[in-house]
């Protein structure tokens, strides 16, 4: 069978080249072959296969993805990098940028070799609003006693895992008015299911008990009740005057901005750093906070950081907190009338409290009927020279100096 003319011409040529009969193979495709070679050893890898970035947080708003290729002398071969979603986040020199919550996946190329990292966008400022930790199942009545005349606080909430992926689904609660009485199972504003999270937030910027000048009363904005079940408490209780913008800081320009907030909570179990935002108090800002309460037996040890105290500030605070045992520190030096006034009275096993930086003795305008009903034998830690008798402490109970 004769051979075709162009193929004649290519076994000349590998003939008069001396390649023999594997001359058939041209010499361009030879090298082509030999490059694609060397493509199959490239191998590139990158830092990391996952990252968590956030739109909120300054300090992880990015994250500088690294590609290790081999072999050495591919190294500075030009990577290319790219972003399934740029609205997610945004990659430049393996640079990657959060811009919104979401998910998405960037990727470094070397030819047809390439790696990938999944990049997930949260939003991570949910300190700034109270969070609802609900270890078993409760229920939160949003509550006010008509015995008091009224004002209308706004309330709402969001599921933590919705609010963190960036959705926007607040849903506002509907306060239940009750007369001359206190809140119960029937009178429930929201089923809350163990394993979740929820966060809460409120408009009152003047807070929500008002003084009324013509009336000669306080008017009650509304109070949060926990009933049964077990849920902790932590974040800021300043979304509940500002919808968690971080605005407002001070309580001075309030009175009893939120005496009796979680009143009767029989489902608060812990309370964790939630003041952490009020940088000055206000009078009666938390008098009769947590009464009642009787499931509450943890509360941070640094919940009450504040030096300089108000009128009234802690009146009552944790009255009727039958399983508390150890107070949150009292670092107050400069007292005022009825600041500590029935804070643990009735407070039956309770046996630390802590009065951190106070030297005085015991004066009836700031302590009186402080610990009424507390537990038999307890310690009093405390730097000045008093007994603990001295501060009508029972006969068990010792004093410890602070170092």
């Amino acid at each position: 069978m004769l051979l075709k003319k162009s193929k004649l011409l290519k076994l000349f040529s590998c003939f008069t080249l001396g390649f023999g009969i594997c001359g058939l193979v041209s010499p361009a495709i030879t090298s082509c072959n030999k490059k694609n070679k060397e493509d199959d050893e490239i191998t590139i890898k990158l830092n990391k296969t996952d990252i968590n970035l956030s739109t909120t947080d300054s300090t992880n708003n990015s994250f500088q993805l690294i590609p290790a290729i081999t072999p050495i002398d591919k190294a500075d071969l030009p990577v290319t990098w790219t972003s399934a979603n740029p609205a997610i986040a945004t990659v430049n020199a393996g640079l990657v940028v959060a811009a919104k919550p979401g998910k998405t996946k960037v990727t470094a190329s070397i030819g047809k070799k390439s790696a990938s990292c999944n990049v997930t966008v949260v939003q991570t400022d949910t300190n700034n609003y109270l969070v609802l930790d609900v270890v078993e199942d409760s229920a939160m009545c949003f509550w006010c006693d008509l015995s008091y005349a009224t004002v209308s606080p706004n309330l709402s909430y969001i599921d933590y895992d919705d609010y963190v992926s960036g959705k926007t689904n607040w849903t506002n609660l509907n306060r239940i008015d009750l007369p001359n009485s206190k809140p119960s199972k029937v009178n429930i504003s929201l089923e809350l299911i163990h394993g979740k999270k929820y966060l809460l937030r409120g408009d009152n910027l003047n807070g929500w008990l008002q003084y009324n000048s013509l009336a000669n009363q306080y008017t009650q904005g509304g109070n949060i009740a926990f009933l049964d079940g077990d849920v902790k408490l932590y974040g800021s209780i300043m979304s509940l005057l500002d919808n968690g913008r971080g605005i407002k800081a001070s309580l001075a320009d309030t009175n009893r901005c939120f005496s009796s907030l979680f009143r009767y909570s029989t489902g608060i179990t812990r309370v964790d750093e939630i003041f952490s935002s009020v940088n000055q108090l206000g009078n009666g800002c938390f008098r009769t906070m947590f009464d009642s309460c009787t499931n509450l037996s943890e509360v941070k040890t640094n919940l009450l950081p504040w030096v300089d105290l108000t009128e009234e500030c802690f009146y009552h605070m944790f009255y009727g907190c039958s399983s508390l045992t150890t107070a949150p520190d009292l670092p107050g030096v400069n007292l005022v009338k009825n600041c500590y006034r029935d804070m643990f009275n009735k407070c039956g096993v309770l046996n630390s409290i802590k009065l951190n930086n106070y030297m005085g003795g015991y004066n009836n305008d700031y302590f009186q009927n402080w610990a009424d009903d507390v537990a038999t034998n307890g310690t009093l830690y405390y730097k000045g020279s008093s007994t603990a008798q001295d501060f009508k402490l029972p006969s068990g109970w010792r004093v410890v100096i602070n170092s």
